[in-house]
């Protein structure tokens, strides 16, 4: 509330989890902090688990879909959630909204998953906003995320500042 933020991106958010008192916090945020429009993914479910991506929004959410990536071996699964949202200052401006979560062990898994978001926004042309959990740094070797920016004409905001904390 104090923030004020248009858009926020979740990752690893539950739904209905044995550990989390079994109640969906998407919609428990939505209502805190009066946000009618959210919309979360599952990407692991079973085993009393029920969790994955969100999004919430001062603006209305169209188009909701959720992508689950292959499970890599011995790990939970992954993905993202996209909707598109009326970009609120510019007539006729369609933003798509990603919240992305990749594979924490694999660089291999992550081009894979990496690749599958590729192929969904491939055939859309709408300005995009990328947020998440990428588990990986900006600037590291081999990263994946200098890929991701080049083939989806996106930008970073200082992506090598020092004194800006992101994980």
């Amino acid at each position: 509330n104090r923030e004020k933020p248009d858009i926020i991106a979740f990752q690893e958010i539950d739904r209905n989890s044995f550990w989390n008192g079994r109640f969906n916090h998407g919609k428990f945020i939505a209502e805190k902090v009066n946000y009618s429009n959210w919309f979360t993914g599952t990407h692991q479910s079973g085993i009393n688990l029920d969790y994955g991506t969100g999004l919430l929004s001062k603006f209305g959410l169209q188009n909701q879909t959720s992508i689950i990536f292959k499970q890599a071996f011995a790990r939970t699964r992954k993905g993202f959630v996209l909707s598109t949202i009326d970009w609120p200052e510019i007539d006729d401006v369609k933003v798509d909204l990603v919240s992305l979560h990749l594979d924490p062990i694999s660089h291999s898994e992550r081009r894979s998953e990496l690749n599958t978001l590729l192929e969904t926004m491939d055939h859309r042309d709408n300005l995009r906003i990328i947020m998440g959990d990428f588990n990986m740094e900006y600037g590291e070797q081999r990263a994946l995320i200098a890929d991701l920016t080049t083939a989806l004409d996106l930008h970073t905001w200082q992506p090598l500042e020092e004194n800006l904390v992101t994980f």
